[in-house]
């Protein structure tokens, strides 16, 4: 779980770093960047506890790889469209998607960590690099060597 743990907070991690690119390559004013910062970030906050009472109610395991894939594909595609509407969009999906993943993957890790503290410590310490491991991630994956487009490194089509 906290490999898993890693893979959904890097996603979420990679968006500040994207926001220069934004700003050189498609002109977007330190406002619209804003904008994009609370669509993955606070919609995200806003949303967690409610996955985590929707959750509560009943186990719903499937909301643990959907929510990695979600966050994947909104960070991945933000990059490929200039639109900012669709980019605002992607990065909310994104954002949902990570705040989808954490209450059932915190419950899942607590049940196999057999209420172990150390092992939710693990779990919950993963989330630091990955988030911090993000914000590097774009300036070398978006070099001339690979297709060019903020993104690339979140997008399995390239």
């Amino acid at each position: 779980m906290a490999v898993a743990h890693v893979v959904d907070d890097f996603y979420q991690g990679v968006v500040p770093a994207l926001l220069p690119f934004f700003v050189l390559e498609r002109h977007y004013s330190y406002a619209a960047v804003a904008g994009l910062t609370f669509a993955a970030t606070v919609l995200s906050s806003v949303a967690q506890p409610f996955f985590g009472w929707w959750t509560d109610r009943k186990s719903r395991r499937w909301m643990i790889p959907v929510g990695i894939v979600t966050a994947g594909i909104g960070v991945g595609l933000a990059g490929l469209w200039s639109n900012y509407l669709l980019t605002w969009a992607l990065l909310a999906l994104s954002g949902l998607g990570v705040a989808a993943f954490h209450p059932e993957a915190a419950r899942a890790a607590r049940q196999a960590a057999g209420n172990s503290n150390r092992a939710m410590s693990v779990f919950a310490l993963a989330a630091t690099p990955a988030s911090h491991s993000g914000r590097w991630s774009p300036p070398w994956s978006c070099s001339s060597e690979g297709c060019g487009q903020p993104g690339c490194s979140c997008c399995p089509l390239c």
